[in-house]
């Protein structure tokens, strides 16, 4: 008897050491037993409303956050552009420490412009000379209607250009030119709003292209304007760029990054009346701006949120040159 209660107190003592240790265990391997670290969701860019038609202009959900026509570009490198007397202008890639590209690297980034200035409303009519038919401005929207570009143009087809943080360049390109036409108009000027087709031997008072710029290095900010290498009216071209670029600059705050500008800029295929059926005619004066770097939290807010400004400091600058005022 005593023996059988000395085993019976022994087992006992081993159950409840067992159940110690069963319920440790059980509580090691729980999920409340366990520290999980959650992370936190990416930041996400409010998208900015803009003047333009309707759905014309969306931020992309998909795809990569920086690309260059349709074609993606990673942060660790550029791909090569070759200037030809048909090419679209590109966007030059400065020499810099490879960054990655996107909302939260944006999120970080200081804006790099001066504060946005006044700007006087109304603007000034462009009031041509007595006895002469109102001043013809043709802007053109870069990209647009690419796909109806005529043969001898076909390599370009399929390029809608840069993509900033999810805003295709096309559709940027496409506000603003309406923007500036809109003011113009208000203010006695004809204007075409022309595609990314010119017409054939494009003859007007001056001629401006409107594109948008990208960069791998996102902390790069400002404009660029450009004309023809080859241009046979270099004086008034540099007038008309002279104007817009002092206007779209106090407008804007934006500064000029002329370190940029690229052949394909100079060799703007609207401007090759040499090669082209389709370009401005070689008596037109004639320009290339690149708004700012979609790729640029700070550039890109100017374009996208302060679009009224945009809009108006290349509308001042053109009525400025139309009038040598």
């Amino acid at each position: 008897m005593r023996h059988y209660l000395l085993c019976e107190a022994v087992l006992s003592h081993f159950s409840v050491a067992f159940g110690v240790l069963l319920l440790t265990a059980v509580v090691a391997i729980s999920p409340q037993g366990k520290t999980f670290a959650t992370a936190a969701p990416p930041p996400v860019e409010t998208a900015i409303a803009v003047q333009t038609s309707p759905g014309a202009m969306q931020p992309e959900t998909s795809g990569p956050a920086f690309s260059r026509n349709g074609v993606a570009v990673s942060s660790q490198g550029s791909r090569g552009e070759r200037p030809t007397a048909t090419s679209t202008p590109g966007a030059a890639t400065a020499p810099a420490a490879p960054s990655p590209v996107g909302a939260a690297a944006a999120s970080t980034e200081a804006p790099s412009r001066s504060p946005l200035a006044q700007i006087p409303v109304p603007m000034s009519p462009a009031t041509p000379p007595a006895g002469q038919t109102p001043f013809h401005v043709g802007i053109q929207a870069g990209h647009w209607k690419e796909s109806e570009l005529p043969a001898e143009l076909a390599s370009l087809r399929g390029e809608t250009g840069a993509v900033g943080n999810g805003w295709r360049e096309v559709d940027i390109n496409l506000s603003v030119a309406n923007s500036v036409a809109a003011l113009l108009r208000q203010n006695g000027v004809v204007v075409d709003v022309l595609p990314a087709t010119v017409p054939v031997d494009h003859k007007a008072d001056a001629f401006l292209a409107i594109h948008g710029d990208a960069n791998d290095d996102t902390t790069v900010s400002g404009f660029k304007m450009a004309r023809a290498r080859w241009s046979k009216i270099p004086q008034k071209d540099d007038a008309l760029i002279a104007d817009v670029s002092a206007e779209y600059r106090a407008a804007t705050g934006l500064p000029e990054h002329l370190s940029t500008i690229t052949e394909n800029m100079r060799q703007y295929y609207a401007f090759n009346w040499i090669d082209l059926k389709h370009a401005v005619a070689p008596t037109t004066p004639s320009a290339i701006i690149e708004l700012g770097f979609l790729t640029t939290a700070g550039d890109r807010e100017v374009i996208l949120e302060h679009q009224d400004r945009v809009a108006s400091g290349i509308a001042r600058g053109i009525i400025r040159f139309l009038t040598g005022r």
